[in-house]
């Protein structure tokens, strides 16, 4: 067993193909052969019965006259049966019913008159009975002897026995084994070329993946097997080709993040580490030392922003990230975030809206999450619009989940940038270029945080300086989703009604 987990793929099918093959051969050889053999055998047997019986019909009156002591008639039997023989080589003997020999072909002739001895068919045929034995003959040589009974007018006159040698039979019979395993071989040398064929078929992709494999953990991302075939190993090699894809974009998504991750943490290191110095030499003004504490205290607090996001983001990526338990009460949860928000819009000059229903089905998102995800759409709101613009909340329940959406008439965004803000470090050309303070991960995070919950985000703009929408579905229970779809019954009737007035 040890040597056979040994062998590789294309071994074990060889292996297996072959020992089927060769045992199943070997078994339909066998059973062939040995009925060819024995009806070769039997059909010889019964040609020396069936000439014997013909013979025998014909002598009876034959051997009622020479039971009769009438010498002529005894030569006339002799004459009968020289005639009767065939290319068959048989051979005849006319016993009496005392077994005593009338006339035979038998060569060595026996004497006329001798008894012969009362072997099996004999014993049979006495009884009138048609019986035949094969045994070997005084030389050793197997011949077939078949003994009738000769009936005169339904009354036993004599026996016949005729006798041939078996050994053209035997001949026969080995030539039908050559001619069988003639057939036989050719058909297990072909199952043989078969299982290599489809042994090297089924291997040569594996080893492809194998080398590619290896090629890949070697460091060459841009490793790819070639498609030959649409079956099971093509679908395989097409799904390697798309993890190998996944990994080769994965790593470069790593590569990118921590190349980002190094900028983003650099740029205030070294602004701490120019006002650290500054303030060392001693030599700044207390104006100018204000600014400098107020500079050191602003870089503190965005590193320790940055450093927050992103151990949120590594616990969401590893399955590590602890959330609390859902709102109890949506509307409620709602009504204190826009509280919160209200505040903060009016402090930067912006007009802030909130559109919440009197009543909201209960989400399984806990509220933790929930927080985060609304914190980092509602302070991107108020971070790209300016003073005198409008930042609006707004809540509403459907079949498919929980919507909430965040709407402001700020910078908005090109169509083209819509799937990149939500990459980690994205930040817009325009905000770049204003150097609009963040860390380019809110919505990366928003949008990691809602595929816990299987929900969505999506995000919409007219264009730049046109506003901004973001929208996310949240999921809801079975008897949540039932309920909001009562409560939306009503509202439907009411638009039909109106349209129809």
């Amino acid at each position: 067993m040890k040597r056979l987990g040994r062998l590789g793929l294309q071994g074990k099918i060889l292996l297996v193909f072959t020992s089927v093959t060769f045992v199943g051969g070997l078994a339909l050889f066998l059973m062939a052969g040995w009925q060819l053999q024995n009806a070769t055998l039997q059909f010889r047997q019964h040609d020396v019965q069936t000439v014997a019986l013909n013979m025998a019909n014909g002598l009876s009156e034959l051997l009622e006259e020479a039971n009769d002591h009438e010498e002529d008639t005894a030569a006339m039997l002799q004459h009968v049966i020289e005639r009767g023989q065939n290319e068959l080589g048989i051979t005849f003997t006319v016993l009496d019913l005392q077994r005593r020999v009338l006339a035979s072909t038998y060569s060595p002739r026996p004497p006329i008159y001798s008894p012969l001895p009362l072997t099996e068919e004999l014993r049979a045929a006495l009884r009138g009975q048609v019986a035949h034995e094969v045994r070997d003959d005084e030389n050793g040589e197997p011949r077939t002897y078949a003994a009738v009974p000769i009936l005169y007018e339904g009354k036993q006159v004599g026996v016949l026995r005729a006798s041939a040698p078996m050994a053209p039979a035997y001949d026969e019979a080995r030539e039908k084994w050559l001619n069988l395993a003639a057939v036989v071989l050719p058909i297990v040398l072909l199952s043989v070329a078969t299982s290599l064929w489809l042994g090297r078929t089924l291997t040569r992709p594996i080893r492809q993946l194998h080398a590619s494999a290896l090629h890949i953990a070697s460091g060459a991302l841009d490793e790819r097997v070639t498609i030959r075939s649409q079956d099971e190993i093509g679908q395989l090699a097409d799904a390697f080709n798309f993890m190998a894809e996944r990994v080769n974009a994965l790593i470069e998504a790593q590569r990118s993040f921590v190349s980002y991750a190094a900028h983003e943490l650099r740029n205030p290191l070294m602004r701490l580490k120019l006002r650290v110095e500054a303030l060392q030499r001693g030599s700044l003004e207390a104006g100018q030392r204000a600014a400098y504490h107020n500079d050191l205290a602003y870089e503190i607090e965005h590193m320790t922003t940055l450093i927050n996001q992103l151990l949120v983001l590594a616990r969401l990526d590893e399955g590590r990230h602890k959330a609390d338990q859902p709102p109890s009460d949506t509307v409620a949860f709602l009504q204190d975030v826009a509280r919160t928000w209200r505040i903060r819009a009016q402090g930067a000059g912006l007009n802030f809206h909130a559109e919440l229903p009197a009543e909201l089905p209960e989400t399984p998102v806990a509220m933790s999450d929930l927080q985060i995800v609304l914190d980092n759409l509602l302070e991107n709101a108020l971070k790209y619009t300016p003073a005198g613009g409008e930042v609006r909340l707004r809540a509403w329940a459907a079949t498919d989940g929980l919507h909430l959406a965040v709407e402001d008439t700020g910078e908005g965004f090109a169509p083209e940038e819509r799937e990149m803000i939500f990459e980690r470090f994205a930040r817009l050309t325009r905000a770049r270029d204003r150097e609009v303070p963040g860390t380019g991960l809110g919505l990366a995070i928003v949008r990691a945080v809602l595929e816990q919950y299987d929900g969505a985000i999506t995000a919409h703009s007219d264009g730049p300086d046109r506003g901004a929408r973001f929208e996310v579905v949240l999921p809801l229970g079975r008897e949540q989703a039932q309920a909001a779809g009562r409560a939306l019954l009503p509202e439907a009737a009411r638009a039909i009604a109106r349209g129809r007035a």
